[in-house]
């Protein structure tokens, strides 16, 4: 029973000296803190003398009902009010750097919004262009396909040609070397009159596949008008 009594005793002990403790940091003078007031007189303030030509007005009488309701009402406010006081600290703001503070905020918001609606609209405007850009490069891609299929058929096409035109021009010089077999023995004169036949080139062919010196037995039997235009074209078909 007594160690209750002696922790109930410590604990309002604790608690009034905490309750003293933030009156006394609250910045109230002890006279105005319920509890404390009996210990700490109020200092003395001299009232403000009243002018000489103003007198106080005559007090109505209370009524019946009135005369003792404010009495008792007062006491109990103002305890309580000091009691309460006490433990009311000093708001860090005022009501106009609140709404400033509020102010500050909603624009701050309304500008971050914006902002996130121009990053998503540039983040879609890159990703179209992006898919664009993909799109183009696979166009290219096939281009650059059909371009090189295109150019493997003109190469092969060109071989072909190359080819074809080799096993042509093979055969044309087998056929003139034929020929020339008939020009290599028999009377020069007789066979000049008939290579002065040909045309020039084609006989430049004949002379082309015989010896050097059947050759020039040939040229030296065609016909005097006819001399110059088969040299000029056997001297070509040499080389020379």
């Amino acid at each position: 029973m007594m160690k209750n009594l002696l922790l109930v005793g410590a604990g309002l002990v604790l608690f009034a000296g905490s309750f003293a403790g933030v009156a006394l940091v609250s910045g109230r003078h002890p006279s105005e803190i319920p509890g404390l007031s009996w210990i700490a007189r109020k200092p003395f303030e001299a009232p403000p003398p009243a002018p000489a030509h103003e007198m106080p007005a005559p007090r109505k009488a209370p009524s019946d009902g009135e005369a003792d309701g404010p009495q008792r009402v007062e006491p109990a406010l103002a305890g309580a009010g000091g009691l309460l006081g006490a433990f009311v600290m000093p708001a860090p703001y005022t009501a106009s750097e609140i709404h400033e503070l509020q102010q500050s905020l909603r624009k701050a918001l309304g500008d971050a919004q914006a902002r996130l609606v121009d990053i998503e609209r540039r983040e879609t405007r890159a990703a179209e262009w992006e898919q664009s850009v993909e799109q183009r490069r696979g166009e290219l891609a096939q281009l650059r396909t059909l371009l090189e299929q295109k150019e493997s058929e003109l190469k092969g096409r060109e071989i072909a040609l190359k080819r074809d035109a080799q096993a042509k021009d093979e055969r044309d010089e087998a056929s003139w070397k034929e020929i020339a077999g008939f020009f290599e023995e028999g009377d020069s004169d007789e066979l000049g009159a008939r290579l002065a036949e040909f045309e020039p080139e084609k006989a430049a062919k004949i002379l082309g596949h015989l010896e050097d010196a059947r050759a020039r037995e040939l040229v030296n039997a065609l016909p005097k008008d006819k001399y110059k235009a088969y040299l000029e074209a056997y001297r070509a078909r040499k080389g020379y």
